[in-house]
Order: structure tokens, then sequence, then C-alpha cells
């Protein structure tokens, strides 16, 4: 029975039920109940990320979403512990086993920057995430706690370099839409539904290059009316675009 991740700190037995709790440096506690051949099974479970948090953002009234360098993602109630769980990335325990390796290695890499809403939860993906090492966007299901679809730019898989990993993202109010900035200063538009990309917002003066703008992209803002995007570079501008048609309205110097 592997009980935890990490070192285990205490045991503690009931003395009239076969349930042992046990705590960890993983940040977890369990209590395992027992039957009559001595098998043991998870009862219940507290657990939060066993390493730092990376990036977090509230959604509703009272839910929190969290992801850390653990490569978890969790989503919990501010509240109560009762709805606290981990967004599952598929059977990763038990392939895992079976190529004899940390579970660790085939989890995503570390979220760097999230972005949801709620008018789709129940529809299809609400959740985008980007990572540390990896130059696709990813979906995630919270009506569910599942994996969705990766949203993958143009070539992505061809010519992955450290500049054409994604860095920010953005999800438009309606909930169709996500919008994706890249390190090497070019901005995508992916349909959430499907996955499919719909083209990249192109400033006239970079058209040779098909950038949005010259250097990364560090953050990236919808309008309320989905008209509009904002996106904000280390190159020094703001410049806000028209969301569906991908034109550039205007251009603000901040350098």
């Amino acid at each position: 029975l592997r009980a935890h991740s990490g070192l285990v700190a205490s045991l503690y037995w009931f003395p009239t039920e076969p349930r042992l709790m046990t705590s960890s440096n993983d940040n977890c506690i369990r209590m395992y109940h027992f039957d009559a051949i001595g098998v043991g099974r998870v009862l219940r479970q507290r657990k939060g990320h066993f390493r730092p948090v990376t990036t977090a953002k509230f959604f509703g009234d009272n839910y929190l979403v969290s992801a850390g360098e653990d490569r978890q993602l969790h989503v919990g109630c501010i509240d109560t512990d009762q709805y606290t769980l981990e967004v599952s990335q598929g059977n990763i325990e038990s392939k895992a086993r079976k190529k004899h390796m940390s579970s660790l290695k085939l989890r995503k890499s570390p979220v760097t920057n999230l972005s949801l809403v709620m008018s789709k939860l129940h529809a299809w993906p609400s959740l985008v995430t980007v990572h540390e090492q990896e130059n696709s966007a990813q979906t995630w299901r919270l009506d569910n706690y599942i994996i969705g679809k990766p949203l993958d730019p143009p070539d992505c898989h061809r010519h992955w370099t450290d500049r054409n990993k994604a860095v920010s993202t953005c999800v438009s109010q309606c909930g169709n839409f996500a919008i994706v900035g890249m390190k090497n200063g070019q901005m995508n538009l992916f349909n959430i539904q499907s996955s499919n990309h719909m083209g990249l917002y192109e400033d006239p003066l970079l058209k040779e290059t098909q950038q949005a703008h010259q250097q990364a992209i560090t953050a990236i803002h919808v309008t309320k009316t989905n008209a509009q995007v904002i996106s904000v570079s280390t190159d020094a501008y703001i410049k806000i675009w028209e969301m569906r048609k991908r034109g550039l309205l205007r251009c603000l110097y901040t350098g």
C-alpha cells in the first residue's frame, strides 16, 4: 500500500475501528479503512499542492482553481474542503506503473497562466492553461473535472523552440473563444468547442513574421462585450484588436 508520495510523518490507529489516519510532507492527510483480510482503501482525504503554487484564480462565488510546481490542477471550495478535487489528466498512475516510472514525469509541465469563464461550464471546456515547457495551450472541463483537447498553434509540433512556446491566454466572456499569446510575439485565436485554430492577430508593420508584437506577449484581456482584445508585451506596447476580425485598432507605446 503506497499511502503517500512523500515521507509519512505520523500514523494514528482508531482504537475501536479498523481505520488508520496518516499524514505526510506531501501536504496530504488520508484515512484508510481495512477490511476483514487486511486490505486498505482510502476512505477520506484532504490534500493540497505538495510543491509551491504557480498561479490561482477565483471563479463563481466561492471556488478557486490553483496550479503548482507539482504539475497538479486543483479545484476547491473556499467554504469547505468537501469539494476540493484534482482535475484528472487521464490514467497517469496506471501508465506510470506499466512503464516503471514516476507519474510526475507523465503529467503536463507546471501551469504558468490560466483563464476561465462560467458561461459554457456544462457545454464544453471552460478553463484554458499554458504550461512551462509547451507551445500548445490546454483546455479542461470543470463540470466533470477532466482534461480536454490541446489548442495547437500552426506547425507547433514541427518547429518547437523555447521562443515559440505559449506564455499567456484569455478566454472570451462568451466562453466560445480562447486567445493564446506566444513568447515569439504571435497571438492565436481558437474556437474552444472544436479546438480549431481560427487565425493570427497580425500587426500590419509585422506582417512578414505574422506577429502581433515583436516580443513575448505577457498578458491578454477580452472585453465584456467580446468585441475587443487587449494585449500587452515586453516590447513596451499595449495593443487593442477587433476580436473576430483580428484587425489592429489602436497601439500605445509605454516605454
